[in-house]
C-alpha cells in the first residue's frame, strides 16, 4: 500500500510542477497538522493526505516568492497573506476540535460560546427528536438535549474562526456544508450522537477552507 507521504508527494508535484521530496513534506508544522487532522477531525489517511498536500503547496509558494520578478511581488504577497489567514482559520478550527475532544473524553459539557441555539447562514439548530429538514433555501437540524446546545456552540465557534475571512456569500458555503454533512448522517440512520457528530462539523468546516485555498491558488496562475 502506498504510504501517506508518497501520496502527498504526488499530489503536490502534480499541482506545483516541482520535484517534491521528504524535506518539502517535513516543512515546519506539517507533521503536527497531519496528526491533528487524523486525531481530531475524523479524517482518514486519504483525506489527510489530500488536505496536507494543499497546505504544502501553499508553503512552497512562499519559497518560490523569493525568486519571482519584482512586478509580481505585490500580488504574490497579497495571495500569501490571504492563504496565511485561511491557514490560521484552520488552526483555530483544530483548537476548537481539541477542546471538544477533551470534553468528550472527560464527559464534561463544553464551555458555552453563546446562550441561544444557532441560527445563521440559513442553518437552524432546534431541540427535539433527531431530524433534518432542507427546503432548498434553509436547513434545520433537530437534536435532543444537550446536543442541540453543544452543536450550537460548535457552529458559533467555527463561525468565529472564519468570520474575518468569510463574506456575505461564502458564509453560506462555510456554514451550510457542515450542516449538510450532519444531515446526510441523520438521514442515513447512522449513530451520530458521539464523537462522529463533532468531527463531522469541524472536519467539513476545515475542508471548506481547503477549497478556498485551492481557489485562491488557481486564480493566481
Amino acid at each position: 500500500m502506498k504510504s501517506i507521504w508518497a501520496h502527498i508527494s504526488e499530489q503536490v508535484a502534480s499541482t506545483a510542477n516541482l520535484n517534491v521530496d521528504h524535506k518539502d513534506i517535513a516543512l515546519t508544522g506539517n507533521l503536527v497538522r497531519l496528526n491533528d487532522m487524523l486525531q481530531y477531525l475524523g479524517f482518514n489517511n486519504q483525506q489527510a493526505a489530500d488536505s496536507l498536500a494543499i497546505r504544502i503547496r501553499h508553503k512552497l509558494l512562499q519559497i518560490q516568492s523569493l525568486d519571482i520578478p519584482s512586478d509580481l511581488v505585490a500580488p504574490r504577497q497579497e495571495l500569501l497573506a490571504e492563504l496565511e489567514a485561511l491557514d490560521s482559520v484552520q488552526q483555530t478550527i483544530i483548537s476548537y476540535a481539541k477542546q471538544c475532544n477533551r470534553y468528550l473524553i472527560m464527559d464534561e459539557p463544553p464551555k458555552a460560546l453563546g446562550k441561544q441555539l444557532w441560527t445563521g447562514a440559513k442553518v437552524h439548530i432546534e431541540e427535539g427528536e433527531l431530524a433534518y429538514r432542507d427546503n432548498g433555501s434553509r436547513m434545520w437540524i433537530t437534536l435532543p438535549a444537550p446536543y442541540a446546545s453543544f452543536v450550537s456552540t460548535v457552529f458559533l465557534g467555527i463561525w468565529k474562526a472564519a468570520e474575518s475571512a468569510a463574506n456575505h456569500m461564502t458564509k453560506y458555503e462555510y456554514i451550510g456544508r457542515p450542516a449538510e454533512r450532519v444531515g446526510e448522517l441523520i438521514e442515513s440512520g447512522a449513530l451520530i450522537l458521539d464523537k462522529t457528530l463533532y468531527e463531522t462539523l469541524f472536519g467539513e468546516a476545515y475542508c471548506v477552507i481547503d477549497d478556498w485555498k485551492v481557489r485562491l491558488m488557481q486564480s493566481s496562475r
